[in-house]
């Protein structure tokens, strides 16, 4: 087992990251590109953003590192999902109501079959 971090002295998984990584954590990157896999049987990937304030969003970045998707919860306080156009609150086009499955759009939203 490998613990990396600085609370990393009784690793719990094979590769455990644990401690305050002062806003950073694994970095993947390569000029020829780059993927993570998770294989199994029964795969589980969880994002916890560990209090209902906090971000947690897969962000999506053009080709000059710009931001331009986000997809889960920028810091809302609230246990809803979003669509965002950048990556900030005011950018929001979809979310989608945790309770209800509600889904509302702040801007034209369009579907065809």
């Amino acid at each position: 087992r490998l613990g990396i971090g600085p609370d990393h002295n009784f690793p719990q998984d094979y590769v455990d990251i644990k401690g305050n990584l002062s806003g950073n954590g694994l970095t993947v990157s390569s000029s020829n590109g780059a993927k993570i896999l998770l294989k199994g049987s029964n795969v589980t990937s969880t994002i916890d953003r560990a209090d209902a304030d906090k971000t947690m969003a897969l962000t999506y970045n053009n080709s000059n590192n710009s931001k331009k998707w986000s997809l889960g919860n920028i810091g809302e306080s609230n246990d809803e999902f979003y669509i965002y156009n950048g990556d900030n609150i005011n950018d929001k086009i979809i979310r989608i109501e945790h309770s209800t499955g509600n889904i509302s759009a702040s801007a034209h939203l369009s579907i065809s079959s």
